[in-house]
């Protein structure tokens, strides 16, 4: 990425500006408390991955500027424990940005069924497709063009 981590944190603070921008199935982003690089806050996401629509209420659960966001679904997002974080690394003049995004239920013999239901009925290849071209978008906003 051609961008510093803290260049790429700011742009994180106000996503409520960049979100529609990033990517062409960005619906939808709120902050509703807080700020979208805080402990504690809570935002809100609508996206359309593939076919599916995707819309999550979060809590911001760890924050370190210029190095790590972590976020976790509520309520009822946090029965299949949908979360995910961005890393933020320096690496060669800009930053390497790693992003996990996870889905898992916590629950001795039924979580494993659940889980590869939710595996087989998500559409894991667009997703997949769809984060590639977050980075490649990112990149280009960030080094202006």
């Amino acid at each position: 990425m051609p961008a510093t981590p803290e260049r790429i944190w700011a742009w994180f603070a106000g996503m409520d500006e960049h979100y529609r921008a990033w990517h062409p199935d960005h619906v939808v982003w709120r902050t509703e408390h807080g700020s979208p690089v805080t402990v504690g806050s809570v935002v809100y996401f609508h996206e359309r991955i593939g076919w599916a629509p995707v819309a999550m209420r979060c809590r911001i659960v760890e924050a370190r500027p210029g190095e790590y966001l972590r976020y976790e679904g509520l309520f009822p997002h946090s029965l299949v424990g949908a979360g995910g974080s961005f890393a933020l690394a320096p690496a060669d003049g800009g930053s390497e940005v790693t992003v996990e995004a996870r889905m898992g239920v916590r629950v001795p013999v039924v979580g494993p069924l659940l889980d590869g239901l939710l595996r087989a009925l998500f559409p894991m290849r667009q997703f997949q497709r769809h984060l590639g071209e977050e980075g490649r978008n990112l990149a280009q906003m960030l080094n202006g063009n």
